[in-house]
């Protein structure tokens, strides 16, 4: 099944889906797949063009951001030089108060009074990922771990598993871990 992202199209992207559906050369599961977007979308956006006669113009989505009032900005600071508090501590003290505002946003006034640092992003991707296929049976691979029960001492299980569904295919207990043994669990 193939995902769309949320991005939005740029004018010439819409202007090249009207344009290809009025040539009608492409169907629109076609124009659909060249832009990234569902046919759904494609079909939004002529019906649009179609009616109004314009070609459609993407705004930006979402909330507008309404700004802090200046005697809240001035309360954060005075509560941050008071106590010399991360922005958690200020929200859980300004709750206290009434005031419901949440932690970013006092980041923010930190940040703009240079009380906090701008810090890069701390979550960083792992350097390893495993594989993970789409479809079931499309790739298997083969695990071999030493087994630390005292009952299977110096015993070690091999297991294929498919790749998509981390189904255990098959599997066998073996003195030691060689390729000979692997193909034989394979086999089984």
């Amino acid at each position: 099944m193939k995902r769309y992202g949320r991005s939005m199209l740029s004018e010439d992207q819409v202007k090249w889906i009207v344009n290809a559906k009025l040539e009608g050369k492409l169907t629109n599961r076609e124009i659909a797949s060249v832009q990234g977007v569902s046919t759904r979308r494609v079909q939004q956006l002529y019906r649009e063009y179609k009616s109004t006669g314009v070609i459609h113009v993407q705004k930006k989505v979402g909330r507008h951001k309404r700004p802090l009032p200046e005697q809240v900005k001035y309360e954060i600071i005075k509560l941050y030089k008071m106590y010399r508090a991360n922005a958690s501590y200020i929200g859980k003290i300004l709750r206290v108060k009434g005031l419901h505002i949440r932690n970013e946003k006092i980041n923010q006034v930190l940040k703009e009074a240079e009380f906090a640092l701008s810090e890069p992003k701390k979550w960083h991707r792992k350097k390893w990922i495993r594989y993970e296929r789409e479809c079931s049976n499309s790739l298997w691979h083969v695990d071999w771990h030493e087994i630390k029960d005292p009952r299977w001492k110096d015993l070690w299980l091999i297991v294929y598993e498919d790749d998509s569904s981390r189904f255990i295919v098959g599997y066998g207990v073996y003195p030691t871990p060689t390729s000979k043994y692997s193909v034989d669990v394979l086999k089984k």
